[in-house]
């Protein structure tokens, strides 16, 4: 996505010209259930909501706020 046009039209451009780090998930029907738009890599509690909003979307848990 050289030219941030699937990154624009997903809210992930970045002000610099490179795209954020951006995570969605999407559940069995298609649906985009979960995004996190500034994923924090190097943040463990970014993978535990990460986690959940994958086990929600797969119907095991409740969905995160």
């Amino acid at each position: 996505d050289q030219d941030q046009h699937v990154a624009r039209v997903w809210g992930s451009a970045g002000d610099n010209g490179n795209n954020r780090r951006t995570v969605f998930v999407v559940d069995q029907r298609g649906k985009v259930t979960y995004t996190d738009r500034r994923f924090g890599a190097l943040d463990p509690k970014a993978y535990e909501r990460l986690k959940g909003a994958v086990q929600a979307a797969k119907g095991t848990q409740a969905r995160p706020s």
